[in-house]
């Protein structure tokens, strides 16, 4: 048997065998030859790293299953939404027929009913509430001059609640109004905002000295009277008894212009004569003063009290004496 190298140099094909033609290393070493015969093991490895990234891209752009359990719970959510869009717009349909105003609570009031608030305000039963317009009402109660202020507010299903702070008085007026006289309640501001029966004003002093031509609820008094209510008021906050034991207080004006107020004593006849802002210390005073009169104690040597500087004055009609 010949040698299987010797085969191979000589080029004879043996049995079983394929012959080739050896390359000669001086044929591939010219220019291009090496490139065109064949792929540097570099390019190779590139080259299968270019196709499997194409393969894996490819996969990529393949769509992944979802779970059938994210399907169910994205049904089930649909599912919530369109039941509470429903029940949403049920509800705004039956809300103004469930929504009706069908009672009223009203605080605060002394003087005025509730069912004169509930005129006022101009709200009906029956009324949607969800119509009710709440500032046309609080300022229908407004034009009340017996209400310093008021509030409303709807409490669902069908209540309406007015909460009002009516006037308190500190005096009243004598006034003409329709051609006749009456009696009107003054607050603190001055404002004579209501015809009252003359007996719901014991323990509080008339107030004189000037007069409405034609009186109309609301009315105010002169500028001049401002600073002796605002006195008044405190007066009434700290000791109520003092007003009471007065029966009026008028106001004049002295030779140069200037507010002087005259009290009456309820129970003695001697007027006391004091500045525009009296106080209680000031009233103590005087109410001291008139119990040694009345007692003996002190003689009067006068037909006037002054108090106007402090000191204790009797005034005569042609002079004084202290």
């Amino acid at each position: 048997m010949a040698d299987p190298a010797t085969d191979l140099r000589s080029g004879r094909r043996s049995k079983g065998r394929r012959a080739f033609t050896p390359i000669d290393p001086s044929r591939d070493a010219g220019p291009g030859r090496g490139q065109a015969a064949g792929k540097v093991p570099g390019a190779r490895r590139r080259e299968a790293g270019g196709l499997a990234g194409a393969a894996k891209d490819e996969g990529s752009r393949r769509k992944v299953p979802r779970p059938k359990g994210s399907r169910r719970s994205g049904l089930t959510i649909a599912a919530l939404v369109a039941a509470s869009a429903a029940l949403v717009l049920l509800s705004f349909l039956a809300l103004p027929e469930l929504l009706v105003v069908r009672a009223f609570e009203v605080k605060g009031n002394h003087r005025l009913s509730a069912e004169e608030l509930v005129a006022i305000a101009g709200i009906k039963p029956g009324l949607p509430l969800l119509s009710v317009d709440r500032g046309a009402a609080e300022a229908r109660l407004r034009t009340e001059p017996a209400i310093k202020s008021v509030r409303l507010s709807l409490s669902p299903p069908d209540i309406v609640r007015i909460d009002v702070v009516e006037r308190n008085p500190v005096a009243f007026v004598l006034v003409e109004s329709e051609g006749r006289g009456c009696t009107v309640a003054v607050d603190a501001s001055g404002l004579a905002y209501a015809r009252r029966p003359v007996a719901e004003f014991a323990g509080l002093p008339l107030l004189s000295g000037f007069r409405f031509a034609d009186w109309r609820p609301g009315q105010g008094l002169p500028e001049f009277a401002l600073p002796t209510l605002a006195a008044l008021a405190a007066m009434e906050a700290a000791d109520p008894a003092l007003l009471s034991l007065f029966s009026e207080i008028r106001f004049e004006r002295s030779a140069w212009g200037e507010v002087e107020l005259v009290f009456y004593p309820l129970h003695f006849a001697l007027p006391v004569r004091t500045g525009p802002r009296p106080d209680a210390p000031l009233l103590r005073s005087v109410v001291l003063v008139l119990d040694a009169l009345a007692t003996g104690r002190l003689a009067s040597g006068g037909d006037e009290l002054d108090f106007r500087t402090g000191t204790i004055v009797f005034r005569t009609k042609e002079g004084h004496s202290g």
